[in-house]
């Protein structure tokens, strides 16, 4: 717990900043498929950032995604008491043969990176001065 301890200590440091928590998931049964992204409930741009992530992965690499976002719960320590906005993305899971290939191949990681990256500096970037 230290770790995570350490970690939201340096997130409250630090009021700009923004988390983002890449992950790969795990289930017991093998046909669970498709990236999964979780908010941290804590500040409203999270919810904004984790809607504009998922969107950009199923518009771009997994049109049969059909999972919507989650806001996390008490299990998820860091974005259950983040105060700035925050992510976790549960990028695919390992438990899916197919789905493990795909990230065991450097150019879908490479297009998952491009996609969650675009995906975040859209949401973020600040809007046009009127």
């Amino acid at each position: 717990m230290d770790d995570l301890q350490g970690r939201l200590q340096i997130l409250s440091e630090h009021p700009d900043a923004v988390l983002v928590s890449l992950h790969m998931n795990k289930f017991p049964q093998a046909s669970a498929h498709g990236a999964q992204v979780y908010y941290s409930p804590n500040h409203a741009q999270s919810e904004e950032l984790a809607r504009c992530v998922q969107e950009a992965v199923r518009d771009n690499l997994q049109p049969e995604n059909k999972r919507a976002v989650k806001e996390a719960g008490s299990n998820i320590f860091l974005l259950y008491r983040a105060k700035n906005p925050a992510i976790l993305i549960e990028c695919g899971f390992l438990s899916n043969p197919e789905e493990a290939e795909k990230l065991d191949d450097p150019q879908y990681r490479q297009s998952l990176a491009c996609v969650l990256c675009a995906a975040i500096l859209t949401q973020l970037r600040p809007a046009p001065a009127a």
